[in-house]
């Protein structure tokens, strides 16, 4: 990466949040994980107990033929290390927002409880039903938040 100005990083990683899409809720799952699993590692003394964070990526692809598909990386001790949802690229932003919601159910509901090493693809067709709740009550929460504008003003903006 080129050496940039504190400006020109900062308008960067601006653009990027424009196609940040439910940056706000993969953060709070990725929070529920840690807290909710309680993974933690020692160091080598094992005196210092540290979390153990699961980030989740979202990748934009038309290498899948899926419209999204959500692959789930363990360690050989069954501790999930990682998730990756794969969204088609050519999906409008409402259907990608709508997609990460449902691939992150999918996360909470199947991938927290699987136990296989490795990298695989979840396809637990039983939870589709309750991965449609789930994105659809997810989704309205929060078109009902941005349509208050005092949560907005609140919330999202700075103050002067």
């Amino acid at each position: 990466m080129n050496q940039k100005t504190p400006t020109q990083l900062a308008n960067h990683i601006y653009k990027k949040t424009t196609n940040s899409l439910m940056a706000h809720s993969i953060k709070a799952v990725e929070n529920f994980i840690l807290e909710e699993r309680e993974v933690y590692s020692m160091d080598k003394n094992k005196n210092t107990i540290k979390a153990f964070p699961v980030p989740i990526s979202i990748i934009k692809t038309d290498r899948i033929t899926r419209k999204a598909s959500l692959k789930l990386e363990f360690t050989k001790k069954n501790i999930l290390l990682r998730a990756v949802i794969f969204i088609k690229k050519s999906l409008s932003h409402n259907e990608t927002r709508v997609l990460i919601a449902h691939e992150l159910a999918h996360l909470l509901l199947d991938g927290l409880h699987s136990k296989t090493p490795g990298f695989f693809q979840i396809e637990n067709v039983s939870k589709e039903a309750d991965c449609d709740e789930f994105a659809e009550v997810l989704c309205q929460l929060h078109h009902k938040f941005y349509e208050n504008r005092s949560n907005i003003e609140n919330y999202c903006l700075f103050q002067n």
